[in-house]
C-alpha cells in the first residue's frame, strides 16, 4: 500500500484567517509515488466541489422542502446531529480540565458566553454560497505542500551517477540547504506551473477524475432511539439490594451490595450470558463484552502467534468497515488472550447490536478471504506481512522492558506450569524459521478458534 494514515482539517485557526490541512503517512513505496498521490487528493477536492449545486441553482435546487437534498448538506446534518447527541449525552470527566477549557473558552466566546458549552458543537445551516467560496480557496495556487522523508538524506550526498541508494534521483541536485539551529537539511522549489495547471483542471471539468474516487456513503450508525430501557415495567431493577444479618448481641446490621448481573436462560451448549440493567447514570448506552474461550489458542507457541497475527490483520482490516460507526460514538476492541478472543464493544444502544454484527461477519468472512492464499487476495497478504513485521518487533521489545516488568515475566515462567519463552514466539516469526507461517494457517487457527474444531 501506498499510505498508512490521512487525516484532514483547520490546523491553525485564528482571528483574521485558518489554514486548512491534509495530512498523509505514506509508505516507502507510497513516499516514491508521491506525485501521484498529491494530484488524487486534488481530484478529490474537485469530486467535492462538483458535489455542491451550481451558483445558479434555485434555491430549490439546493436542497428545499421536498426536492433532493445534495450530499454535502446530508453531511453537514450529519456532523451536526453527531455533535448534538455527544453534547446531550456528554459524560463527566476531570473538573480541573473542565474548568481550565471553559476558562480558555471564555476568551473565543466573550460576546456570547452562554455559549462556551456548546459552541465548539453549534453549526447553522449550511450556506451554499460560503461554502462554494471556501472550496474554491481550496485551489492548487494557495497550496503549501510539506514533504518530510528521512530517508532523503541518504540521497543528498550521494554521486549523481549511483542512484541504488534511492529511486528519486531528483534529490540528488544542489538545492539542498542547511537550517541554522538544527543543522537540518531542507529545501523549497516551486510547483512547476504545468503541474499546477493539470492539478487546477479537474475543477474546471477540463480533465476527468478517476471514477474509483467517490464520496462516502451517509452514516447508518448515528442513533435516533434514546430511550432508557431501565424505565420499562419489566426492568425496573434496583442498583443494589439490602442484606440484613444478625451480630453475636442480637442487633441487626444492613449491608447493602451491588445486584449482581442476571444469568439469561440459553438454549444454545456451551454459552453463558449475564445481563445487567444499569439505573444510576440514565444513559442510552450500552456495554457488550464476549469472551470465546477455547484451548486452542495457547495450546503451542506457534498456535498463540498465529492467533495474535489475526488479530492484528483483523484490527487493521476494520478500520474501513467501522470509521463511521467510531464517529458515531459506537466502538470496539477486539484482543487475543490465551484463553480466547475478547469483544469489547460500546456505544448508544440502538445501533450497537449492527456494529457487533458487521464485526462479528467480517470476522468470519475475512478467516475465508485468508485461506484464499496471497495470490488471490494480495492485500491482504501485504497486511498479514505487515502485521508479522509489527508483531515480531513488539515482542522482541519485550527484552527492553523496565527490570520490574522482567521480573514479573521471568517470576510467570517459574511458578506457571504452561507458559511459553517469549524466544519460542520469535523463532515462529524469524525470516528464516524452519517452517515459516503463511496467511492460510493463520486463517485456520483462527477458524478452530471461533468454532472450537
Amino acid at each position: 500500500g501506498y499510505i498508512n494514515g490521512l487525516s484532514s482539517g483547520v490546523t491553525l485557526d485564528v482571528s483574521d484567517f485558518s489554514m486548512f490541512s491534509i495530512t498523509v503517512s505514506l509508505t516507502p513505496k507510497g513516499m516514491n509515488e508521491r506525485d501521484k498521490i498529491i494530484d488524487l487528493i486534488f481530484q478529490y477536492i474537485s469530486l467535492i466541489q462538483q458535489s455542491l449545486p451550481s451558483p445558479a441553482a434555485s434555491e430549490e435546487e439546493k436542497g428545499g422542502e421536498n426536492h433532493h437534498t445534495p450530499v454535502l448538506k446530508e453531511y453537514h446534518d450529519e456532523i451536526r446531529r453527531i455533535g448534538q447527541i455527544n453534547f446531550d449525552f456528554s459524560e463527566n470527566g476531570d473538573p480541573t480540565s473542565f474548568a481550565s477549557g471553559m476558562a480558555r473558552r471564555l476568551f473565543k466566546y466573550e460576546e456570547n458566553p452562554q455559549e462556551i458549552l456548546i459552541g465548539p458543537i453549534l453549526m447553522e445551516n449550511l450556506d451554499f454560497d460560503i461554502t462554494q467560496k471556501l472550496l474554491e480557496l481550496l485551489h492548487p495556487s494557495n497550496a503549501l505542500i510539506t514533504i518530510t522523508d528521512p530517508d532523503a538524506a541518504a540521497a543528498i550526498d550521494v554521486d549523481s551517477n549511483d542512484s541504488s541508494m534511492y529511486q528519486d534521483t531528483d534529490l540528488m541536485d544542489s538545492s539542498w540547504q542547511q537550517e541554522k539551529w538544527y543543522g537540518a537539511k531542507y529545501r523549497q522549489k516551486e510547483i512547476d506551473p504545468q503541474v499546477m495547471e493539470k492539478w487546477a483542471s479537474y475543477g474546471s471539468g477540463k480533465l476527468s477524475i478517476d471514477s474509483r474516487l467517490k464520496l462516502p456513503e451517509l452514516n447508518k450508525f448515528i442513533a435516533t432511539d434514546f430511550s432508557l430501557r431501565c424505565d420499562d415495567d419489566d426492568n425496573r431493577d434496583t442498583d443494589s439490594i439490602t442484606i440484613t444479618s444478625t451480630n453475636g448481641d442480637d442487633t441487626n446490621v444492613a449491608t447493602t451490595m451491588p445486584t449482581p448481573p442476571k444469568l439469561l436462560p440459553q438454549d444454545l451448549p456451551g454459552v453463558r450470558m449475564h445481563h445487567k440493567m444499569d439505573t444510576t447514570y440514565r444513559v442510552p448506552k450500552t456495554f457488550i463484552k464476549i469472551h470465546l474461550t477455547s484451548p486452542n489458542v495457547y495450546k503451542s507457541p506457534r498456535s498463540m502467534t498465529l492467533n495474535r497475527l489475526y488479530e492484528k490483520v483483523l484490527n487493521d482490516d476494520l478500520t474501513s468497515f467501522v470509521y463511521d460507526a467510531r464517529l458515531a460514538g459506537c466502538h470496539y476492541r477486539v484482543a487475543c488472550t490465551p484463553t480466547g478472543f475478547r469483544i469489547s464493544l460500546s456505544g448508544y444502544s440502538e445501533k450497537l447490536t449492527d456494529l457487533l454484527d458487521v464485526l462479528t461477519s467480517r470476522m468470519l468472512s475475512l478467516a475465508e478471504e485468508m485461506l484464499e492464499g496471497p495470490v488471490a487476495r494480495p492485500a491482504l497478504y501485504q497486511m498479514f506481512q505487515k502485521a508479522q513485521q509489527n508483531l515480531l518487533r513488539q515482542t522482541k521489545n519485550i527484552r527492553l522492558d523496565k527490570p520490574y516488568s522482567t521480573a514479573v515475566y521471568n517470576s510467570r515462567l517459574l511458578f506457571e506450569d504452561k507458559i511459553w519463552n517469549i524466544q519460542r514466539y520469535i523463532d515462529e516469526m524469524e525470516e528464516d524459521a524452519y517452517n515459516p507461517l503463511t496467511m492460510e494457517e493463520c486463517a485456520k487457527v483462527a477458524e478452530e478458534c471461533f468454532f472450537g474444531r
